[in-house]
């Protein structure tokens, strides 16, 4: 049973980080990068709920909820990383600055957008010195973020199926 969902898992996570590089890769301009992350965040954000709830479709499919009822319901299941890294807090500053593009045609990211987008600090050595010569900041950045977020649920996912497996086996 274990190894089937760990091998669904890894399916799962390999092809949605596919679809998310092949998307952002194709975009050049830093207004769909963002737009990109962030739903690829929430897509991450409801897997994390779907995996928490016994019926997840009930609220999920049922009630039309938005980006940040999401993200409160994920916190409230236990989706909040360690206080130093962040982790709610910078998905809601990634969601001011999507609700700042999607309200305005003309919008650029400014300054503050740059420095919102860089909040998260990630230690990935080699791979994001490559990321930020490939990429450049802010997109080197929100692709960590986005990278290490997934990182964070599949392995949140991973630990809640072997905790389940390990009661049903006592």
């Amino acid at each position: 049973m274990k190894a089937m969902i760990s091998r669904e898992l890894v399916n799962l996570e390999t092809k949605a980080l596919k679809k998310y590089l092949k998307a952002v890769s194709e975009k050049k301009d830093d207004i769909s990068f963002v737009l990109l992350s962030h739903l690829y965040v929430e897509y991450w954000i409801e897997e994390f709920i779907r995996y928490s709830l016994r019926k997840p479709d009930k609220i999920l499919d049922s009630v039309n909820l938005t980006f940040l009822e999401k993200l409160a319901l994920a916190e409230s299941l236990g989706f909040d990383w360690n206080d130093e890294c962040g982790l709610v807090e910078a998905i809601k500053k990634l969601n001011t600055i999507r609700n700042r593009i999607a309200h305005n045609l003309e919008y650029r990211l400014s300054e503050n957008d740059l420095r919102l987008l860089s909040t998260l600090k990630f230690k990935l050595g080699k791979e994001r010195q490559k990321l930020k010569e490939e990429i450049g900041f802010p997109r080197e950045e929100l692709l960590a973020f986005c990278i290490a977020l997934q990182g964070y649920v599949v392995g949140f996912i991973e630990g809640k199926t072997y905790r389940k497996k390990a009661v049903q086996d006592d």
